[in-house]
C-alpha cells in the first residue's frame, strides 16, 4: 500500500499535521512553497514539483541542497503546481493520495482543486483521493458501500456531488437512514457523529463528498 502526500503551498496555518500521516511507505511529494511547509515539518520530500515562482532564491538554494527529486517548470504552463503534483503521484500507483495546503487560501484555487480531485476519483476508483486541513477532510465516495472509520474529527457531513443521490443508508451513525434521497441542493445529512468505531453509508448512483470536520 503506497500512500502519496502532496502538500501545495496554500496559507500554513492551514496545514495537516504531515507526520500523522506519514508511515515507512509513503512518498511525499512538495508542490512549489509546499515543500519548504514540508521541511519545516521536519519532512524532506522525495519529490519536489513546480515553478518556484513562489520561493526567494534563498528558499530555492536551500530546497538544492536537499536529496529531493526536483521537477521544475516554466512559470507559463498549461497547469497549476498542484495538478502536476497530482499527475505525478499517479506515476507511483498509489492506493491513496492526500493533498494538503489546498485550503484557506484563494476560493477559486480551492475549487479548481476540489473538482480535480473529484474527476481523478471517477476515472481512477481503485485509489482513495482526499483533501486534508487542520480541522477538515474531504473525501468523494462512489456508488456502493463504504465503510467509515472513526476519527479524531468529531463531525462527520454528506453532500450529493454531481447531481442527485438516491436511496442513501446510513448505518452506526447518531442519525441514520434508510433509503433516503439526497438531491443536490440537499444540505440535511450534515453534522452527524459516530456512535462507535466505525460505520457505513450506502448508495446507488452519482456521487458523494464527505466531509469530516471539527469546531
Amino acid at each position: 500500500m503506497t500512500r502519496v502526500i502532496i502538500c501545495a503551498g496554500g496559507p500554513v496555518e492551514e496545514l495537516c499535521d504531515l507526520l500523522s500521516y506519514v508511515n515507512k511507505e509513503t512518498v511525499v511529494i512538495g508542490a512549489d512553497r509546499g515543500s519548504l511547509y514540508c521541511i519545516a515539518q521536519g519532512i524532506t520530500p522525495a519529490i519536489m514539483i513546480g515553478d518556484f515562482d513562489s520561493v526567494t532564491a534563498e528558499e530555492w538554494q536551500q530546497l538544492q541542497q536537499t536529496n529531493a527529486e526536483i521537477e521544475r517548470y516554466p512559470a507559463e504552463k498549461d497547469d497549476t503546481d498542484t495538478n502536476l503534483a497530482l499527475q505525478r503521484a499517479l506515476a507511483l500507483t498509489p492506493t491513496e493520495v492526500i493533498v494538503t495546503g489546498v485550503t484557506g487560501g484563494r476560493l477559486d484555487h480551492y475549487e479548481a482543486v476540489l473538482r480535480k480531485i473529484y474527476e481523478l476519483q471517477q476515472d481512477y476508483p481503485h485509489i482513495t483521493w482526499q483533501i486534508a486541513s487542520r480541522r477538515n477532510h474531504i473525501r468523494f465516495l462512489l456508488p456502493g458501500t463504504t465503510k467509515l472509520n472513526k476519527s479524531a474529527l468529531a463531525y462527520v457531513s454528506f453532500f450529493a456531488y454531481g447531481g442527485d443521490v438516491s436511496s442513501v443508508t446510513i448505518r452506526g451513525l447518531k442519525y441514520e437512514t434508510t433509503n433516503e434521497p439526497m438531491p443536490l441542493t440537499c444540505g440535511l445529512f450534515t453534522s452527524n457523529e459516530f456512535i462507535g468505531e466505525a460505520a457505513t453509508i450506502s448508495f446507488e448512483e452519482n456521487t458523494i463528498m464527505m466531509i469530516m470536520s471539527e469546531d
